[in-house]
Parts: C-alpha cells; structure tokens; sequence
C-alpha cells in the first residue's frame, strides 16, 4: 500500500516532505554558530581550541537531530493516513526541532552552566514527548495506521521512543549535581540509537 492516504486532506507523504525540509534547515542553522577565527594566525591553533564547546555542540546537535529525524520517518513504515489532530501533533514536534539550533548554540556558548543544559534538556525532552505522543495517537485503536501494523512493532517502537525524553530529563536534573554528569547523558543518548534495537527487525 502506497503512503498516499489521508482522512484529513493532507497525505502522510506530503507530511513527510514538510518534516524533511524543516530537519534540513536546522540541521544546516548548527554550524552557522561555527564562526572562522579571524586575525589568529600567529595562534591559530590556540584559537581553533578554544572553539571546541560550540564544536561540540554544533556536532551534538546535528547527530540528535539526525536520530529524531529517523525515529520520525521510520514511524511512517506503519503511518498511512492523517486527520486533522495528527496534523497539529506534527506541528509540535516539527516545532520543537526548530529550536534545535537554538539550545545547542547556547549550550556551545555557556557548555557548563545550568541554565544553558537545563535549556538544551528540556528542549530535547519535549521533542522526544511529542515524538511518543506523535506515535501512541497515530497506533490508538489503528487510528492512522497500515491493518496488519502488529501490536509487538507498536509496543516496542514506545519503548525506544520514551528512552530519549526521559534520559533527557534525567540528565538535565543532574546539572545540579555535575553539568559534566549532564553532557555525558546528553552525548550518549544520541550514540545508544545508533545500536540496532528490536524495533529495526519490523523494518526490514
């Protein structure tokens, strides 16, 4: 069955073409932050160090928004149709991704204060809530999806998808304990969805 149907006048392929545009911009918007060091050249290097935090961050980002971006066009395997509720769901996501390149600069600029990671976490935590909230409305009584979507791909694909708002909000209540507890529970949710999990067999 071809991604083509739609109870809400808009198809989920045109859905996927308006999530894929705004994931190019922002992920495009990361390394604007990545400014060449000008009148350095005496200590270049020095100067090019000193641009690690944003770097980092700008690199953060761009694999966050690589894996939400999957984890968003990989629910469209099952997702065939769209009403009009689903529409603004989408909304909230997309919105969320948007200010991306936002947290990240931020949290590049100021890498260590709180402020800047609970930002960064709190941004990554709702985003991923609307993904899981994107997915649960879409399977609810096979509201949008194929017929034979099976109950083990719906189960399994809220489990990978809840790991991420949740380790997200685990690491941004650490910052009051030790920003650096909170970058390394930012850096390594990104890299765990690069595994291959259960959910990739339905995929196949």
């Amino acid at each position: 069955m071809e991604q083509t149907e739609t109870t809400g006048g808009l198809s989920a392929a045109r859905l996927l073409a308006l999530a894929d545009g705004i994931f190019a911009i922002t992920m495009t918007l990361l390394v604007f932050e990545l400014k060449v060091p000008e009148g350095a050249a005496a200590h270049l290097g020095q100067s090019l160090g000193a641009l690690w935090p944003k770097f980092g961050a700008c690199l953060l980002g761009f694999i966050t928004l690589g894996f939400s971006w999957i984890g968003h066009h990989n629910q469209y395997v099952a997702i065939v149709r769209t009403d009009r509720p689903f529409l603004w769901i989408n909304i909230a996501f997309l919105g969320s991704t948007c200010f991306m390149p936002f947290s990240s600069a931020l949290l590049g600029t100021y890498t260590f204060d709180p402020i800047a990671i609970c930002t960064y976490g709190a941004n990554m935590t709702l985003a991923g809530l609307a993904l899981y909230w994107h997915w649960s409305y879409a399977t609810t009584g096979g509201r949008l999806v194929r017929t034979e979507t099976s109950p083990e791909l719906v189960k399994a694909t809220k489990l990978r998808v809840i790991r991420a708002p949740v380790g997200y909000l685990l690491g941004s209540l650490l910052c009051g304990v030790s920003p650096i507890a909170s970058l390394v529970v930012f850096a390594a949710i990104p890299i765990s969805f690069i595994i291959p999990g259960r959910v990739d067999r339905h995929l196949k």
